[in-house]
C-alpha cells in the first residue's frame, strides 16, 4: 500500500469525514480574517521534512498552515476561520501540509499561540514511519489519506500523539489508528467481555472495532485500533490486523512485544 503523504508546501487536503473531495493551497503571507488556531498534534512525514495538523468540524472555511525555522526549533502558525453559528454542512476532517528546507531533526515544535514572537507551547509529533502498512483490506475498502490525531474526534480524547490511517469503501470507512501509550478508544468499557488473537497479542472487541496493545522495540507500549462505520465483522477486522506490517522507526521488521492487556 502506497501512503498519501504530505502535499506539498502550503497544501490543505480537505476531505469530508466519509471521502476524500479535494485540495486546497494555502502559501505566502497570513490571509486577512483567519484567527491563530492551536495544534493539538503533528504527524511528521518519513523523510522528516513534511509537517501535517488536522481540523475537524462543520463547514470547514479557509485555513493556513505556515512554518518558520529560526536554528534552535520549528514554529508552526496554523490559522483558521472562526466557527460560523450559522453551519448546517456536514463533518469534515481537512489535512493541512508544509514542507521543511531541512528534516525536523532534534529541534522542537512551536506553537506559534504566543504570537509573533514564536513564544509558544510545544506541540508533539507523531512519526509517519511508525503507521503500519495494511496489505490486506476489507473487500471494496482503499487507502484514502493519514492524519494526525484521533481522526473523526477532538484532541480532547488523547493523552499521547496518535495518526490515523482512513480507508474508504463508498460511504464506509475504517480508521487504523496507532497512538504512543497505552489507552484505549474513547466510551469503550473498562473490561472487555470478549478477546480475540491478535499479532500473538489479546485485542479487545469493542462498539465498531478491535484494539490491543504491544510494545515497540524500545519497549514503549503502543495502542492499535481498527474502527469501522458501519461495523465490520470481528473476523474481517482480525485478518486484517494480522497482516499488518508493523515497522520500527528504522523502516526495520515486525515489532516485537508480548501480550499488554
Amino acid at each position: 500500500m502506497n501512503r498519501r503523504r504530505a502535499v506539498g508546501l502550503g497544501t490543505a487536503a480537505v476531505c469530508a469525514l466519509a471521502g476524500l473531495i479535494g485540495y486546497r493551497a494555502a502559501a505566502g503571507a497570513a490571509l486577512p480574517g483567519l484567527v491563530r488556531t492551536p495544534v493539538a498534534v503533528v504527524l511528521l512525514s518519513a523523510d522528516g521534512r513534511g509537517l501535517s495538523v488536522a481540523q475537524s468540524g462543520e463547514c470547514l472555511g479557509t485555513g493556513q498552515l505556515r512554518v518558520r525555522q529560526p536554528p534552535s526549533a520549528v514554529v508552526l502558525d496554523f490559522r483558521t476561520d472562526p466557527p460560523s453559528r450559522n453551519c448546517t454542512g456536514g463533518a469534515q476532517q481537512t489535512v493541512w501540509s508544509v514542507r521543511l528546507a531541512t528534516p525536523l531533526g532534534d529541534r522542537p515544535l512551536i506553537d506559534a499561540n504566543g504570537g509573533d514572537t514564536g513564544d509558544g507551547d510545544p506541540v508533539p509529533y507523531f512519526r509517519a514511519a511508525d503507521l503500519p502498512d495494511a496489505p490486506l483490506l476489507p473487500p471494496g475498502f482503499h487507502h484514502a489519506y493519514d492524519a494526525p490525531g484521533y481522526l473523526g474526534t477532538t484532541s480532547a480524547g488523547q493523552w499521547s500523539p496518535a495518526a490515523s490511517e482512513l480507508f474508504l469503501a463508498g460511504t464506509a470507512r475504517l480508521r487504523l489508528v496507532v497512538e504512543y501509550g497505552p489507552h484505549w478508544p474513547d466510551d469503550w468499557p473498562a473490561a472487555a467481555p470478549i478477546l480475540v488473537p491478535v499479532l500473538g497479542h489479546l485485542a479487545r472487541v469493542g462498539p465498531g472495532g478491535i484494539a490491543w496493545q504491544q510494545r515497540d522495540a524500545s519497549g514503549s507500549v503502543r495502542s492499535y485500533a481498527l474502527l469501522a462505520d458501519p461495523p465490520l465483522p470481528t473476523a474481517q477486522l482480525v485478518s486484517m490486523a494480522d497482516q499488518l506490517h508493523l515497522t520500527r522507526a528504522s523502516g526495520g521488521g515486525p515489532v516485537p512485544g508480548g501480550p499488554v492487556l
